[in-house]
């Protein structure tokens, strides 16, 4: 390292001052997004370990800048902090209602995280799933034989790392809106860097506190309950759909016991590719349907078709297969922010109980077994727990909207009031008939986070808009190509923990 950045650091002084914005042509898979043309590609390189001041190398963070539709844009643009740990921003930069919205006025950053998206190094796993440990060895190896410090792959160096962005790319004062994970590292940005943030809006809340593995079945629980409710609330989604919660749970035994096997064209390659349905791969559907009011509508239509084998119509679209992105599995990164900030000792043990602590048969057997394997995935990866401030909740003056979806299968629906007990100058918000990408989509509570934005000095009015119209469950599937049934994962804001474990990953040690 030269001797003035050893002086400067002893000084006390930011690293964020080394970071530089190095502009590059904009990769093809952005290429085709509705806002290229508005689109400034380039990346941000940092130091990998700011807590380890032996380590000097650099890592490359993707960024897209998408300009502002207005000739004259607000000075303080919006920063997307992603999901995960592992989504990419630069993906998402295209199709949200939000940003569109937002972007008419400011211009949004989409940041992808350190080990992910676009960002080099992208910690994709490059060994086939085989015994867990040597799984976990293997790609282990394989990193730090590329140089790659994995114990940097944490929250708080991704905190910092927008600190970091924000001044290589020249802006004062900005915004955040933050998803699910990213509302846990938003809670360290809060902490270390508040002069930087104007607003935040914070959507599928994940307390600090929150264990994660040992409370995500409780969590799915609750989502899923939250649907059976409501539907069972409503006289005519009770006439439509009697008995649904026993409907449900029967539909959950069935493919348990006998998975549906079909043949379902990919929605990437139109080419038909053999499907097995069983009650975990319905389960981590559902908890993606969960997410937004464009598809829970239609839950109770699925699970009717599916019990009457009709499934050339919501089945086909719901199950259709996709290509795998490596851009979207940077599983590396994702066990090392877990076994970094989560596993604490005893992590799988906790994670068990929780497990057991649900109390429902049905879940327990369809994610159970998957949720504890990644928790004793997280710890053969073999990364010291060091959390840091990362498990504190915040004690923040900065102003913050909290959204919350009712129907969050992800995150707790109480994590906001959680975190909002120590900002004093915030609102927190449950909204019906939403899950955990509230505040992405057309609806009152996407204008609520807008209007925060616009004026945080005022709390937004709060209204369920049409959420709770008695008609609000669908009884009919279109025949024809509609927004949010054929294009439905365009909507997805973080996916569900099973759809980031490998398959065919065996928990023995043994060949």
């Amino acid at each position: 390292m030269p001797r003035f950045l050893l002086v400067l650091l002893a000084a006390g002084l930011p690293m964020a001052a080394f970071a530089q914005f190095t502009p590059a042509p904009l990769p093809a898979v952005l290429s085709h997004y509705t806002n290229a043309s508005r689109m400034r590609f380039g990346y941000i390189t940092v130091p990998e370990n700011r807590a380890n001041p032996a380590n000097t190398r650099k890592i490359q963070l993707a960024v897209v800048i998408v300009r502002s539709l207005s000739a004259t844009p607000l000075p303080d643009p919006v920063f997307y902090v992603v999901g995960g740990p592992g989504g990419s921003a630069t993906l998402s930069s295209s199709g949200f209602p939000i940003f569109e919205e937002l972007n008419k006025t400011r211009d949004i950053v989409f940041l992808d995280p350190r080990g992910a998206g676009l960002s080099e190094p992208n910690l994709y796993m490059r060994r086939d799933p085989a015994a867990l440990r040597k799984f976990a060895n293997a790609n282990r190896a394989y990193f730090q034989s590329q140089g790659i410090d994995l114990s940097a792959y944490n929250t708080t160096e991704s905190a910092q790392d927008y600190e970091d962005a924000r001044v290589a790319l020249g802006y004062g004062a900005i915004n955040l809106f933050a998803n699910s994970y990213g509302t846990f590292v938003t809670q360290e940005i809060l902490r270390r860097n508040p002069a930087m943030l104007r607003s935040v809006v914070m959507s599928g809340n994940s307390p600090a506190t929150d264990p994660f593995l040992p409370t995500t079945l409780e969590i799915e629980e609750h989502g899923v309950n939250a649907l059976i409710n409501d539907v069972s609330r409503s006289s005519r989604a009770r006439r439509d759909f009697p008995n649904f919660r026993g409907h449900f749970y029967k539909l959950m035994a069935s493919l348990h016991a006998k998975p549906v096997k079909l043949k379902l064209k990919n929605t990437d390659t139109g080419k038909l590719e053999p499907v097995v349905i069983d009650d975990g791969e319905f389960l981590s559907t559902l908890t993606e349907l969960l997410q937004s009011t464009r598809t829970i509508y239609y839950i109770p239509l699925l699970v009717r078709q599916f019990e009457q084998k009709n499934y050339h119509s919501l089945v086909a679209r719901f199950f259709a297969p996709q290509k795998d992105l490596r851009l979207d599995n940077p599983f590396g990164q994702y066990l090392s922010v877990l076994a970094t900030d989560f596993a604490a000792p005893g992590y799988v043990r906790a994670t068990e109980r929780g497990i057991v602590r649900t109390h429902n048969p049905s879940l327990i057997k369809a994610d159970g077994p998957q949720i504890y394997q990644l928790s004793q995935l997280v710890v053969a990866w073999g990364l010291p727990y060091n959390p840091g401030t990362t498990r504190t909740l915040p004690q923040s003056s900065v102003r913050t909207l909290f959204l919350n979806g009712e129907m969050d299968a992800q995150t707790p629906v109480s994590g906001g009031a959680t975190i909002a007990a120590g900002v004093p100058n915030s609102v927190n918000y449950v909204y019906p008939r939403i899950g955990h990408g509230v505040g992405f989509d057309i609806g009152p509570d996407l204008t609520a986070a807008v209007s925060f934005i616009n004026d945080p000095t005022q709390a937004p009015a709060y209204s369920v808009g049409t959420l709770l119209r008695r008609s609000f469950y669908k009884t009919r599937a279109p025949s024809f190509k509609t927004r949010g049934v054929d294009d439905w994962r365009s909507y997805l804001t973080d996916l569900p923990l099973s759809r980031v474990l490998p398959r065919d990953l065996s928990d023995s040690d043994e060949e």
